[in-house]
């Protein structure tokens, strides 16, 4: 549980707390006043080159700082991402389930997760993959999806 109270980044949903039952964990999260990404999207239309490239940034920027806190998320998607229009035009990461700490942990990962359309080729096929690579991938997705 000590990974989640380090996730502390501009892009990144806050975690305020969280509750462990004898079989899961609940977080308790800061309100997202905006929408996910595929409804703006769709409520809006797609974005200008500019503001993509703004919002890709602050992806990269995040899942960055993940890694180098060697913490993977597992399951970046357009879904995972909201818009907080209270903070300007700024995006934060959220739906930490399938995040993981990689600290001491092993360099492949044979575990399924993930959203189909989002998933590295390798995940995909049912082989072992690098966490680390498979965010990235599913980050580089972001800036091209619909």
């Amino acid at each position: 549980m000590q990974c989640w109270k380090r996730l502390k980044h501009p892009h990144l949903v806050k975690i305020l707390g969280h509750y462990e039952s004898m079989h899961r964990v609940f977080f308790t999260m800061e309100y997202a006043r905006g929408e996910d990404m595929p409804h703006y999207l769709q409520k809006n239309g797609p974005v200008k080159e500019y503001q993509a490239m703004i919002w890709v940034s602050q992806v990269i920027s995040a899942v960055n700082y993940m890694h180098t806190g060697e913490i993977v998320h597992r399951d970046l998607k357009l879904k995972n991402i909201a818009l907080f229009p209270d903070e300007g035009s700024v995006i934060k990461i959220g739906d930490f389930g399938f995040a993981r700490s990689m600290i001491g942990g092993v360099a492949l990962s044979e575990t399924f997760c993930g959203s189909k359309s989002y998933l590295a080729p390798e995940i995909s096929m049912g082989m072992p993959y690098d966490p680390y690579k498979s965010d990235l991938c599913c980050a580089d997705k972001q800036g091209k999806s619909e």
